[in-house]
């Protein structure tokens, strides 16, 4: 996704993911360009973010958020994400709500443990990774 903001005001900001109304937000104070941003919770039954941030052209803020379960259990077509960032001085930046549609995908391949289930939200102008590079 992107956000209209910058890296000075994304670092004031707070980032809230829900999955069924059950809710996790963080703060993004000392976020620095192109780095993975992880939310230390991890703990089974807990999940944990991960973001990358990237400036673009104009001042607009490319965002990939990575949410992991760290629990399979209750997860199922259908979950309800909400992705919320509210700036330093309390409005919404990006209000987002996507059902889920999860892929079975084995890293390790079939015959290795490692099963995951994934769903991908791509906001409307937001795949901002596969954007051609500007010529320099």
């Amino acid at each position: 996704m992107t956000a209209d903001i910058s890296r000075e005001q994304l670092q004031a900001s707070t980032l809230t993911i829900c999955r069924n109304d059950v809710c996790y937000p963080t703060r993004l104070a000392g976020l620095r360009a192109g780095m993975q941003w992880p939310e230390p919770v991890g703990r089974l039954g807990k999940p944990t973010m991960e973001l990358q941030v990237q400036s673009l052209e104009e001042g607009v803020q490319g965002l990939l958020i990575y949410y992991l379960s760290n629990d399979d259990d209750g997860w199922k077509d259908g979950d309800v994400f909400v992705v919320t960032l509210k700036g330093g001085d309390g409005r919404s930046i990006v209000n987002f709500r996507g059902t889920a549609r999860y892929q079975t995908v084995q890293p390790n391949g079939p015959l290795c443990d490692g099963t995951c289930h994934v769903a991908v939200f791509i906001e409307a102008g937001g795949d901002w990774p596969n954007r051609p590079r500007p010529v320099q």
